[in-house]
C-alpha cells in the first residue's frame, strides 16, 4: 500500500455478551501521528456489528489511526481503534 492508494477501514463493535451489535451514529474517524483528526466518514454497515468505509491514503503522514465509533443502548459511546500501516511514497 502506498500514499494515494484507496484502503478499505473495518471496524466491529461487540458487547458484553461477545456478540456482534449495531451502535448508533457510527463515525469513522482518522487521525494523523500527532493525533490531530484528518478525516471522518460515515461507514456502510456490511454485517450485524460490521461497518467499513474506503479511505484514501493522504500524502505527508507516515503514521495513521482509525476509529469507529458509535453510540450503545445505554448512551455510551464504544470505540473500535487500530492503526494503519505506514503508507509508502
Amino acid at each position: 500500500m502506498k500514499q494515494g492508494d484507496t484502503i478499505w477501514i473495518r471496524g466491529t463493535f461487540h458487547g458484553r455478551d461477545g456478540q456482534p451489535y449495531d451502535p448508533a451514529d457510527v463515525v469513522l474517524r482518522i487521525y494523523d501521528g500527532s493525533r490531530k483528526q484528518i478525516a471522518e466518514l460515515v461507514p456502510v454497515r456490511i454485517d450485524a456489528g460490521c461497518y467499513e468505509a474506503a479511505y484514501t491514503l493522504p500524502l505527508g503522514n507516515d503514521s495513521l489511526t482509525y476509529e469507529f465509533s458509535g453510540v450503545d443502548a445505554d448512551g455510551l459511546t464504544q470505540l473500535d481503534r487500530g492503526s494503519i500501516q505506514p503508507p509508502r511514497v
